[in-house]
């Protein structure tokens, strides 16, 4: 048999790194971006940060114990589950479940232990080698205690970090319709999640970047970072709410118009070293003095920076773009409220910039809007096809008479009249989605 060697020519299609750089961080927020930048200076001494930088502060800082934000849809803005004031505290509905639910009495006293230990969030404050310690026990038996407590519910109790807490409710949701790749990314993806460095999951799981974003979005709202909270007696004060979102666009009112402004973002007054770029220049004349390492290393952290601070310059032009259009289509919601909101979609926007819809979507990702009014408001809002639809039945309620609700049906027939065509069911829905209580319970209320 003769060996033959042959070469084949061939086109391969890749990203500048730049434009890899430019993706990463027109997905990223405000407050995310500013992560972004604090880490690239930690790793890259040629990027030089003002005097005055406040971006220090991680991402994962905003959610204790290393998370992003989540939110659930049944929550309130603490980002928790729904805080009532509850007759007995968390330890007391525990210790009330572990009694009926643990048998063995080495483990009930060990998980009555773990449960005093937990915080008002609902997660384990002690090292369970010191609780095998004090209780003589094998570190065994402080492990499956653990366990029995994180099978109690609230779901996520006795999680000793966030990424424990949410995997402990993903797996109570197995087989009850979870996302297919939520879990596996909360497993085997959290540092590249909590960065959102959606590109570089999707490549590590070998599926689109829009089902992990998918996957992203069922994370934050069917998942509680706070499971404790909801046990909060009636003398303990509330949670701290979170601090307001940072608005990346603000629209302002001049000159009888709408002016669009993108806030000063966490990337002002970053530079290149000026120490490095001066070398940089050196070696680029003449090279002399300097070993092929030395010219690796200035090289590939000068480049890093340049194509840093290029992506956020792109980044910035292309979120004003979007949102200089956006603003130019929704007058009338900045005229008058949600009244005048006009659904749009994401394709149509990215049509007419004649740009790809990922680049819209990934623009306005989790980012938000400074009104005239001064309201921050999410840009999903713009996207809410069934928020005037909302509003129609808002408005009918408002008038009904207080001693006759109108029924689903009824309020169906009467947007019917108007033009407007939904079936009970529909109605129904959206009524239910604006925590508008039924016919007879309204009935009952008044």
């Amino acid at each position: 048999m003769a060996l033959r060697v042959a070469a084949r020519l061939g086109l391969k299609v890749g990203l500048h790194p730049q434009a890899v750089v430019f993706q990463r961080l027109l997905l990223l927020p405000a407050a995310a971006l500013r992560q972004e930048i604090s880490q690239a200076a930690e790793e890259n001494p040629a990027l030089e940060l003002p005097e005055d930088w406040v971006g220090a502060v991680e991402y994962e800082a905003q959610v204790p114990r290393g998370g992003g934000r989540f939110r659930r849809h049944d929550e309130d803005e603490d980002g928790g589950a729904p805080e009532i004031a509850a007759g007995v505290s968390l330890q007391q509905h525990l210790w009330a479940s572990a009694a009926l639910e643990i048998s063995d009495p080495l483990l009930r006293r060990i998980a009555h232990y773990l449960i005093h230990n937990l915080d008002d969030d609902g997660y384990l404050g002690c090292d369970l080698k010191e609780v095998a310690r004090h209780f003589a026990a094998d570190a065994g038996n402080a492990a499956r205690a653990l366990r029995l407590v994180q099978r109690l519910d609230p779901a996520g109790v006795g999680a000793r970090d966030l990424r424990e807490c949410l995997l402990i409710q993903m797996g109570r949701l197995r087989g009850r319709g979870i996302h297919p790749q939520a879990e596996a990314i909360l497993r085997d993806h959290w540092g590249a999640f909590v960065r959102r460095r959606f590109d570089q999951i999707a490549r590590g799981i070998g599926r689109p970047a829009r089902e992990v974003q998918e996957a992203a979005d069922f994370i934050r709202t069917r998942l509680a970072p706070y499971p404790g909270r909801q046990f909060r007696l009636p003398w303990q004060p509330p949670a701290a709410p979170p601090a307001p979102p940072e608005p990346d666009v603000i629209v302002l009112r001049r000159n009888g118009g709408w002016e669009v402004e993108t806030a000063e973002g966490p990337d002002c007054n970053l530079r290149l070293s000026p120490s490095y770029l001066e070398v940089y220049e050196k070696m680029r004349t003449n090279g002399v003095g300097y070993t092929e390492e030395q010219r690796k290393h200035v090289v590939a952290h000068v480049r890093r920076v340049q194509w840093l601070l290029q992506a956020l310059d792109q980044r910035r032009r292309t979120l004003k773009r979007i949102a200089d259009l956006m603003v130019s289509l929704e007058g009338p919601f900045f005229e008058h409220g949600v009244e005048g909101l006009v659904p749009l979609s994401q394709k149509a926007l990215a049509r007419r910039l004649a740009v790809s819809p990922s680049t819209v979507s990934r623009a306005l990702a989790e980012k938000h809007l400074l009104t005239p009014a001064g309201e921050v408001v999410s840009f999903d809002l713009f996207f809410d096809r069934s928020l005037p639809a909302k509003q129609m039945i808002r408005r009918l309620l408002e008038r009904e008479d207080k001693a006759r609700p109108l029924s689903d049906r009824e309020m169906a027939s009467r947007l019917a009249g108007e033009g407007v065509r939904w079936a009970r069911r529909t109605v129904a829905k959206y009524r239910e989605e604006l925590g508008i209580l039924s016919r007879s319970k309204r009935a009952r209320k008044h």
